[in-house]
């Protein structure tokens, strides 16, 4: 069982268990099979799909029943996911991958260097490519194709307004 704070400070648990585990691989939308599937696929949906990590730690709390419901919101589920906010996400996501990594452990310890292969290169690779992603976006020509942009507006805006005034002011003269 692993926790992590919620945004308003509460202790959250998540537990994956092997009844669980044969829910959700029947879930038609998460459709992820702890028990049986490929640790190589589940590290690597586990680390690339935001909405799936969601899905997965609504499905994997154990305290569900102790979510109160706040005035204009009659759904547990909506109350928990407003709880988090960046960091208690992120809290959140650590918490589920090491659940995961526990399960995997406890089940078929012969899959755990696997599923952790494949968690290391997605963040890896994410990491690559956010790093690249900012290297182009610094880089001279894509500032020079900014500004090139930028004055391309500029300058069609300038005719848009000119051809306006310049109708308005013709419209005047007609008298209208």
């Amino acid at each position: 069982m692993q926790t992590f704070k919620d945004a308003k400070g509460t202790d959250r648990s998540l537990s994956l268990t092997v009844g669980k585990s044969l829910r959700i691989g029947s879930d038609p939308e998460l459709n992820i099979d702890f028990i049986d599937g490929d640790p190589a696929k589940i590290g690597s949906e586990l680390m690339s799909k935001g909405a799936l990590q969601v899905e997965l730690i609504w499905h994997l709390l154990d305290d569900r029943g102790s979510i109160t419901l706040v005035d204009g919101c009659e759904n547990q589920r909506e109350v928990f996911e407003d709880h988090l906010d960046g960091e208690a996400f992120s809290n959140a996501k650590r918490a589920l991958i090491s659940e995961v990594d526990n399960f995997i452990q406890s089940t078929r310890p012969e899959s755990v260097p696997v599923f952790r292969e494949a968690i290391e290169l997605i963040t890896s690779q994410f990491a690559e490519s956010s790093q690249h992603a900012v290297s182009l976006l610094r880089s001279k020509e894509i500032q020079e194709e900014f500004s090139k942009t930028r004055e391309a507006a500029n300058s069609k805006i300038k005719e848009v307004i000119s051809k306006g005034a310049s109708k308005l002011l013709e419209d005047i003269g007609k008298g209208i």
